[in-house]
């Protein structure tokens, strides 16, 4: 009769060798994948929140909602994600999944202010995107003469809507180049013209705006925080950026940067209007 022989102690170990190989290979598979459902459920808000600031626009003599801090604290106005709530229908949408913040509050919200990131909408409870000052503080280009008009620019008077920026995952609720010419770069980006608000999506904390701004490259502040771009973005090392005619596409960290500094975003009001 046969003896049953069992497995050998060199047997189990080379076993669970190979079972921890295979684990250290996998697991950061899965977790990209992951990521990528999480990319593509946060490019779906971008996508749902351009067509509200569209739907905005055709409501109001083709005047997107306005999104300038400045002005929100100087008048009584009410945030973008307000003025477009009523076509959002879900707060949730202004929540990305991939967001360790559950609430924006920063000077993009024009703080301290009544009108300020206080305000919610249905079923919000955070903001992890930005929105366009260019767009939405434009006032020189929708008619109006004061700085603080009730609206944004005009959609008619963007000169490439497929290439200017008005939402994406940021760190601020508000985002520039404002209308001033001549200067492409982001507000608040590295002096090799990435966008800070974006690229560092998750942790602004870490790169805030005015103290990072054009002090430095983007790779010089990630070797200073001893993280990799992964570790920053929120999504693979990059992030999702919706333009003025309805499309949305996630970006590398490194190419979210102003045209005139060799990047394929217009950020700028002189980009986005032909400003004189």
């Amino acid at each position: 009769m046969r003896t049953r022989r069992g497995f050998t102690l060199i047997e189990l170990l080379v076993v669970i060798a190979i079972i921890a190989i295979l684990a250290a290979i996998l697991f950061p598979v899965f977790a990209r994948a992951r990521e990528k459902a999480r990319q593509a459920s946060c490019v779906s808000n971008v996508k749902q929140l351009l067509l509200a600031n569209i739907m905005y626009a055709s409501d109001y003599d083709q005047k997107f909602a306005i999104g300038t801090p400045a002005c929100v604290q100087m008048r009584p106005l009410q945030q973008w994600w307000v003025l477009t709530g009523p076509y959002i229908k879900n707060g949730q949408l202004l929540e990305c999944p991939s967001s360790n913040a559950t609430f924006i509050n920063n000077s993009g919200c024009g703080s301290g202010n009544p009108n300020s990131c206080s305000q919610r909408v249905p079923g919000q409870t955070g903001l992890s995107y930005g929105y366009s000052i260019a767009i939405g503080g434009n006032h020189q280009n929708n008619g109006n003469t004061s700085c603080c008009s009730s609206r944004g620019g005009k959609d008619s008077g963007l000169v490439a809507p497929a290439e200017s920026f008005m939402f994406a995952d940021s760190g601020r609720a508000n985002i520039g180049g404002g209308l001033w010419p001549g200067n492409a770069a982001c507000a608040g980006s590295f002096s090799d013209g990435i966008c800070a608000p974006i690229t560092f999506a998750n942790r602004l904390s870490g790169c805030a705006h005015g103290v990072c701004g054009f002090s430095g490259t983007y790779a010089a502040r990630l070797a200073a925080l001893g993280t990799n771009s992964d570790a920053v973005a929120r999504h693979n090392g990059g992030a999702n950026i919706g333009f003025a005619d309805g499309h949305a596409k996630w970006f590398k960290n490194e190419n979210i940067k102003g045209k005139q500094v060799g990047g394929p975003i217009r950020f700028n009001g002189s980009e986005l209007y032909d400003l004189p």
